[in-house]
């Protein structure tokens, strides 16, 4: 009989933990080591520049701008990463802007860098 009410009692246990991790390996708020990743606009005159080429200095990660001027680079584990613009023709970078950026990045987090450009002016 008090061996039926132990094994009963397990049971009972189990079943009311089912689907329920006590000790999630994702506490909230932590990103549990899921990738995260870097996005944003690059944009001149508030338009979205396409074409404009995104990179990960030292990795293999690159994205090139669609026409509403957005990219995202994605799979990214946490760190601090440098961010490479590639200007498209036809733009220049508005001033006291620089074509590299320097992120860092928290496990799972999505960070957003912006970029502004101008209209390149015709001449010698």
């Amino acid at each position: 009989m008090r061996r039926s009410i132990v094994a009963v009692a397990a049971l009972a246990l189990l079943a009311g933990c089912e689907g329920n991790n006590l000790f999630p390996e994702d506490p909230v708020g932590t990103g549990g080591g899921r990738p995260g990743s870097i996005g944003g606009l690059v944009t001149a005159a508030g338009q979205g520049v396409g074409g404009a080429v995104v990179s990960v200095q030292s990795l293999a990660a690159a994205d090139t701008t669609d026409a509403a001027g957005r990219y995202r680079i994605e799979g990214l584990d946490e760190g601090a990463y440098r961010l490479l613009l590639r200007v498209p023709p036809g733009f220049d970078l508005a001033p006291g802007d620089s074509t590299t950026r320097t992120a860092s990045l928290g496990r799972g987090q999505t960070l957003t860098v912006n970029w502004q450009l101008l209209q390149a002016t015709g001449g010698p």
